[in-house]
């Protein structure tokens, strides 16, 4: 059991990797070629990594609903196909299904006897920030069992193909984009592996068994050596005992609301400041910050980078040459040794 819940945060630490891949690769890869459309889909794909973050952590809780507060906004936009849950039995999903069919349309019969409805005032910014400030979030009352975040990937893929049919990007950073979309289709799946494997009722219901024989056999055993200490060392027991069988069983699904589950929300937030630190800033010319009065790209030497462009290649070599046994002797000076200054040795 304990295992489970190391697994799980291993999987999430897999997906932290493979979105903060995918959102590096798309803003800096992606040639935007300074036109703002392509900026703006940049950003929308990386948001898309965030909403597939807060998507898996309500999926792997079975919330499956589009309402959810920190997941409405980034996925608003988006067609809702109602993907089968890998989570929860098939069956289940089909009678929900089923069910809120009949329900939404006995509500249309309801409404085209009442007459037409009168239309929703344009969608503005304004007012999608008013209702996001005064509107409560209500979640979706027994929604659908849907995967959303396997959805969203339909999206990241599809965006990813586009880029290529516009050679945005070039083969080989394709395949790194698919590669790290498809390991985080891995990684969902291997919380879906860790939810919807229980632990086996034969196996539960024999480890209480023995654990309940053990505390009354225990007294029995000690009462002629201990006397009345057996009363005391029996509790001490039945609390250990216990306490081992509660903690399996928190643990069994290390991904709810419990004090000790993983702190899923928290992970979530990181993955989403991440994004938008990258998404906030434009990265300059590689030239800009490589060749400035600043870079003095050899430690042992003052010269900057724009004075040691201007040398030629052996000089540049033996500076390098220097620069090694300079961090030799740095090495050696940490342990005791002599340390051989080598700055006014260096060639000029």
């Amino acid at each position: 059991m304990e295992l489970r819940f190391w697994e799980g945060r291993k999987e999430w630490a897999q997906l932290t990797v493979f979105v903060r891949n995918l959102a590096r690769t798309f803003w800096i890869m992606v040639d935007d070629k300074d036109d703002s459309s392509i900026i703006i889909e940049k950003v929308t794909v990386i948001n898309l990594l965030v909403a597939f973050a807060y998507a898996t952590k309500h999926y792997i809780r079975s919330e499956y609903s589009y309402e959810e507060e920190d997941l409405r906004d980034l996925i608003a936009y988006l067609p809702r196909t109602f993907t089968p849950t890998s989570i929860s039995p098939l069956c289940d999903q089909e009678s929900k299904i089923k069910l809120i069919r009949e329900n939404t349309r006995g509500n249309l019969e309801i409404a085209a006897k009442k007459g037409p409805a009168a239309p929703p005032p344009p969608p503005t910014t304004e007012s999608a920030r008013k209702r996001r400030s005064s509107v409560p979030y209500v979640a979706q009352v027994d929604p659908i069992p849907t995967n959303i975040p396997i959805e969203i990937t339909y999206f990241i893929q599809s965006y990813i193909k586009s880029i290529k049919d516009r050679n945005l990007v070039d083969n080989p950073t394709c395949r790194i984009l698919d590669t790290a979309l498809g390991n985080l289709v891995n990684c969902l799946t291997g919380f879906e592996r860790i939810r919807r494997t229980p632990i086996p009722m034969s196996y539960s219901v024999h480890l209480h068994h023995v654990t309940w024989v053990v505390i009354l056999i225990v007294p029995v055993t000690w009462i002629k050596d201990v006397g009345w200490g057996t009363i005391p060392a029996t509790a001490v027991a039945a609390f250990c005992l216990l306490g081992i069988l509660e903690i399996g069983r928190e643990i069994e699904n290390p991904f709810g609301y419990d004090f000790n589950d993983l702190n899923l929300d928290d992970f979530c937030q990181i993955i989403h400041k991440e994004c938008v630190t990258i998404v906030a800033q434009r990265f300059p010319n590689p030239k800009d910050w490589l060749f400035c009065e600043t870079n003095r790209p050899i430690i042992a030497n003052a010269k900057s980078a724009v004075e040691l462009a201007k040398m030629d290649n052996t000089q540049i070599l033996d500076m390098l040459n220097a620069e090694k046994n300079y961090i030799y002797s740095e090495k050696h000076a940490s342990h005791g040794e002599h340390k051989v200054k080598f700055n006014n040795e260096l060639p000029v």
